[in-house]
């Protein structure tokens, strides 16, 4: 095991993660983002999304991965033509591939990643905004990759046919981790970015 000082590559100030399980910091007094790694810690760009309206409640993280899935095989019970055409279109169209990187539940995480890279938005990448803080990360591009695997069968999941077995792989480069403006609402987050 290796222990590292938790200070911030660029100017030198103590790092103060919330919870054991960030793996992306912002220095408070620099305001950089860092990667916590047990290689060491790295400076790691953090592209802020344009508000679509005044309230932001919090800058969350999510990882965009550019990349496709390539769907194999997908088979289901009864007539699926409909159902495999959709899924094929999709996978075709989609570029952009998205995973939320702040704690919350798995199914949302699912679902919201589903949301995301059926919508295919572009976000607008603006300077980090006064006083705007990017939500702790706690996913790593390694984890959000597996979670990518978890969004594509819930797409897949939901379509009106009875999915039986599907094949797939996805192809995607390093990702950028973006900060999302979002707004609470109730006991989640509604993500609230000019797109």
């Amino acid at each position: 095991m290796k222990l590292l000082p938790l200070r911030c590559p660029q100017c030198g100030q103590k790092l103060e993660p919330h919870h054991n399980d960030v793996v992306v910091v912002v220095c408070m007094h620099c305001f950089t983002a860092v990667t916590l790694h047990q290689t060491g810690l790295q400076p790691l760009d953090v592209y802020y999304a344009a508000p679509g309206n005044d309230r932001v409640d919090a800058w969350l993280p999510v990882w965009l991965f550019h990349g496709r899935v390539h769907l194999h095989q997908r088979q289901s019970q009864g007539s699926s033509k409909g159902a495999d055409k959709d899924a094929a279109e999709l996978w075709q169209r989609v570029q952009r591939l998205y995973a939320p990187a702040w704690q919350q539940p798995a199914r949302q995480a699912r679902e919201l990643g589903s949301k995301l890279v059926q919508a295919q938005p572009l976000f607008q990448a603006i300077p980090r905004p006064d006083g705007a803080l990017l939500g702790e990360t706690i996913i790593t591009p390694e984890d959000g990759l597996k979670l990518l695997d978890f969004i594509v069968l819930t797409i897949e999941a939901e379509r009106k046919d009875m999915l039986r077995d599907i094949k797939f792989n996805i192809e995607a480069g390093t990702p950028a981790l973006w900060a999302i403006p979002a707004q609470k609402k109730g006991d989640s987050w509604q993500l609230a970015a000019r797109v």
